[in-house]
Parts: C-alpha cells; structure tokens; sequence
C-alpha cells in the first residue's frame, strides 16, 4: 500500500509541474505592445544650475511586428555597438557617451527640470536612454542609462518607466 500510494504522489506531482510550465508559456503571450506606447523617465540628484542641460539619448529601441504592431523584443540603436541590449556594460556606455559628445549629428530628447519635484524628466517611446548631464561648473555626473519597458504584471501588460538618481 505504501509504495503505491508513492506511485501516484509522484505522479501528481509531475502532472502538477506539466501544468505549471503550462501557465508560463501562456503568461508570455501577454506581454503586448504598440508602437505608440511611451513612459516617462526621470532623472534625479543633478543641481539645477543656469546652464546645465540634461538629455536622454536612446541606445536601445523595442521592435514591432509589422503586421499586427505588437511588441517582440530590443535592438541597438546604429551605430552603437552593445552586445547584450539588456545589460550594456560601462566600456559601452562610455564609448557611446564619447561618439555622442564629438558628434554634432546625434539627437536627443531634452529633459525638463521640474521645480517641485526637483528631477528631470521626459516622456520617450520604449527603450533605453543614455543620460547626458553637461554644463555643470560645480559637478561632473558619470554617465547613466535610464530605461522605459515592458512587465507583464498579473496578467496584464504595464509600462515600467525607469529613474536614476545622479547624487554624488
């Protein structure tokens, strides 16, 4: 008796993991965007001085099926070069910073400086940023990448919209 009742708690139990990798793959299939989907990002911790500009530059954009526009995966933006999209590596970000900088071609979102909240922000398409502080007399910020994308959470399709915190 008790090697049969082992028998079938083993095998409820395998049945019990089928159907939990079962719920899995099916979770995916709910994480769906469009092309017009936008987050804010927010930067915090740069002084507002007179003349410091604060500007999101996007390395990293999400793809679009063509068909039917939903959301299916990152791509780095020409002409960077990032191995993983998801995980750039400081030698990276620098490198872009750097092409950025020399560069007068490259465009990027400015960021506006909110009095109340003292941060800046913008509202971006999905995507990663790589934030620029320049004009700063009295502070030299590091680069940073700030990042709008998606989550499924409980179900459903939300927008994580990321922040950074440039304080010393």
């Amino acid at each position: 008796m008790k090697k049969y009742l082992r028998r079938i708690g083993a095998l409820l139990l395998s049945f019990i993991m089928v159907l939990s990798m079962c719920t899995s793959v099916f979770a995916q299939d709910n994480i769906i965007g469009n092309r017009d989907d936008e987050g804010t990002i927010t930067v915090k911790g740069v002084d507002a001085e007179s003349e410091v500009t604060v500007t999101a530059y996007p390395i990293v954009t999400a793809n679009y099926d063509k068909d039917k526009g939903n959301f299916t995966g990152y791509s780095v933006v020409a002409p960077y070069e990032i191995n993983d999209p998801l995980n750039p590596t400081v030698v990276e970000l620098n490198t872009i910073a750097d092409f950025v900088k020399t560069n007068s071609g490259i465009t990027g979102t400015s960021m506006v400086y909110n009095v109340d909240n003292k941060v800046y922000t913008a509202k971006v398409p999905v995507g990663s940023y790589l934030i620029l502080v320049e004009g700063s007399e009295s502070i030299s910020y590091n680069v940073a990448v700030v990042s709008v994308y998606y989550v499924n959470k409980d179900g459903q399709n939300v927008l994580h919209e990321g922040e950074t915190d440039m304080t010393l």
